[in-house]
């Protein structure tokens, strides 16, 4: 095989999962909907609109009840940082702990006492 014809083959092996990761085209319809594609054809009076890569995965739409084609924008939820009230001492968060979890103290920083010994995990 030629050298070109291999490069070409590593080129699409090694950029294909990166073509999912970009957002998708919405068709903004007249009754307020909207419907993800991956391409479009106009066909006369309608619109082909095709869900996957593949083809054979696509609807028709009326041409004229498509108001708007549009880059699909990605909103990311915010993730909340639990906050933690600052503990000075291992005692002070151990004791934290277990009054929030009702669980007894005592067995808790025990174990936590006997899991490390100079820095190194005990069993």
């Amino acid at each position: 095989m030629r050298l070109s014809y291999k490069l070409g083959i590593a080129a699409v092996v090694l950029l294909l999962p990166c073509i999912s990761a970009y957002p998708g085209e919405l068709a903004i319809l007249r009754n307020g909907f909207a419907i993800r594609y991956e391409r479009r054809e106009a066909r006369n009076t309608v619109t082909r609109l095709y869900l996957t890569g593949t083809s054979n995965d696509y609807v028709h739409v009326p041409t004229r009840e498509i108001v708007r084609f549009q880059v699909e924008e990605l909103d990311l939820p915010e993730i909340p940082v639990p906050s933690l009230p600052p503990s000075d001492t291992l005692d002070e968060a151990i004791s934290a702990a277990s009054t929030r979890n009702k669980i007894p103290c005592e067995p808790a920083k025990q174990h936590i006492g006997r899991g490390t010994r100079g820095g190194a995990p005990h069993s």
